[in-house]
């Protein structure tokens, strides 16, 4: 929306948006925000006020239709707001008959239809061993299908302009985007197809966009492209870009747009404690707290949260040298910038990595959980901590085990403070004992479900919600899926009236000898 409004804005035309959501009634007591979690919490509270079952699963796709729709909303009123003149019809790009009876309404309001842009596209990652007919053309339908509906839906117009938004992908590649990077391809050719056939009465591009701070491009995908070097490109930047370069004339159809780093990247150490006395081992919920909490310290915007993602752990707690530990700190270069942390042991030798990454949504949707087809675990849970896990009870942060299924399960949780933890300066919203709950009981699923108990490995990403106030009871539920490693969850915390406290993804957990 950002680009065309700067096309509006300085070539003075209207605006006609297509698009597949529908514009739903929003519900009563529901803030208009694109963030699905903020939706799913209000939804989730709106249903225990009603007295009804907070059902997570369908609130969660409740809330992603309604995040779509509320885009839309925002966009109007943004457009409104800058004095462009804009309709939104709902059109399924791919349907001809659709984008031709959304066309004749254009054209009965204002007359004719000078130009397209077309920026319509789907991501469904995967490798190419697992990718299939029917995955390929969900992604080439949009974008591929999607630009031979317009241009044959427009084939009698006057058409001035072309542009089509696609992406590095289709020269650069990238892992698991094989159908994406064809289609994006396919899109190139297109427009070179396009301009040596309509000649000087139509300007014909296509932007191979560098991953965009926002938009299509998610939190998971942007750190990819940084991972490679990539920075991501500011919204206001990209936008002003597009429209100036579209006034250039004599340069090539297809653009290569990429941001350039702005600053250097500068390795820093800090010593995190001292002495000989001090605590040999530190866990893994230690780690995450100060890892969130420098997070937090570093923050780039301060409407901005941290989120860990690729946390990894190289050395197992009793290994770990006696004294002070430290941590590496180093910045990965990008228009939000990001930062790598290494936790080092008195030693030096490494035992956690993480990278601190930012947002001002989070990382995404929830993970999807199960919410039905659960059965009573097979032991209570004072004799899976006598049994199973051999816990301390100090450290006993599952209050009762709720459900269990092949495919995960749901438990309610106890807080740092009404297990008596020292209450430290940990970063709203984080809850250690919590964190802990959470391992534990993935150590007793795998115990129950794989025939040997797992131990954590590492996890894809955490996110924590800001609450001010962590209760001291809280409910989890999670997914589980068997790998050749051992099994990976996905889990999710929330409040027993439904507000999200924390969510961990593509949690690894390895069998004995993985």
């Amino acid at each position: 929306a950002s680009s065309v409004a700067k096309l509006a804005e300085k070539w003075k035309v209207k605006l006609a948006l297509l698009g597949r959501s529908k514009l739903a009634e929003w519900p009563e007591g529901v803030p208009l925000t694109t963030d699905p979690v903020q939706i799913t919490g209000a939804l989730a509270s709106s249903a225990k006020a009603l007295g009804e079952r907070v059902d997570f699963s369908a609130i969660q796709k409740q809330a992603q239709s309604l995040a779509g729709s509320a885009e839309v909303r925002m966009s109007l009123a943004e457009l409104d707001a800058r004095g462009i003149e804009a309709i939104y019809l709902t059109a399924d790009v791919t349907s001809l008959e659709q984008v031709e009876a959304a066309l004749d309404q254009i054209r009965e309001t204002w007359g004719s239809i000078d130009g397209i842009v077309h920026g319509a596209g789907v991501l469904r990652d995967k490798s190419i061993a697992d990718m299939t007919p029917d995955r390929v053309a969900e992604v080439f339908g949009p974008k591929v299908g999607g630009l031979g509906v317009l241009l044959e839906a427009t084939q009698d117009d006057a058409i001035q302009l072309i542009a089509l938004f696609s992406s590095i992908a289709a020269r650069a590649g990238n892992a698991g985007q094989v159908a994406y990077a064809a289609a994006n391809e396919v899109l190139n050719k297109v427009a070179a197809s396009e301009a040596a056939r309509r000649g000087d009465r139509c300007r014909v591009r296509s932007y191979n966009w560098g991953p965009w701070a926002g938009g299509m491009v998610d939190e998971a995908l942007a750190a990819h492209f940084e991972r490679q070097g990539i920075a991501l490109l500011g919204v206001d930047a990209g936008a002003q870009f597009f429209v100036d370069e579209l006034g250039l004339t004599g340069v090539g159809v297809e653009r290569v747009v990429l941001a350039a780093p702005s600053f250097p990247a500068t390795t820093q150490s800090f010593t995190l404690g001292g002495g000989e006395g001090d605590k040999k081992e530190i866990g893994s919920s230690d780690v995450a707290g100060l890892a969130l909490r420098l997070g937090e310290a570093l923050r780039p915007i301060g409407t901005m949260r941290a989120y860990l993602e690729d946390f990894v752990i190289t050395l197992p707690g009793q290994e770990m040298a006696a004294g002070a530990h430290s941590v590496d700190v180093e910045p990965i270069v990008a228009a939000i910038p990001s930062y790598r942390l290494v936790f080092r042991d008195n030693d030096g030798a490494v035992h956690h990595e993480t990278i601190v990454r930012y947002s001002e949504n989070g990382a995404g949707s929830p993970p999807q959980v199960p919410s039905g087809g659960l059965e009573p675990w097979p032991l209570e849970v004072g004799t899976a901590y006598d049994t199973v896990l051999g816990t301390a009870t100090d450290r006993r942060a599952i209050l009762n085990l709720e459900g269990l299924s092949e495919e995960g399960g749901m438990a309610l949780l106890r807080s740092a403070a009404s297990l008596g933890w020292p209450m430290k300066d940990f970063v709203k919203g984080f809850d250690p004992a919590a964190f802990e709950g959470l391992l534990q009981l993935a150590e007793l699923w795998t115990h129950q479900k794989a025939g040997a108990m797992q131990r954590l490995a590492g996890m894809g990403q955490m996110v924590v919600h800001s609450l001010e106030t962590i209760p001291e009871r809280m409910r989890s539920a999670f997914r589980a899926r068997k790998t050749e490693r051992g099994t990976l969850f996905d889990f999710i915390i929330a409040t027993e009236e439904g507000d999200l406290v924390a969510e961990l993804r593509e949690v690894q957990f390895d069998a004995p000898g993985a």
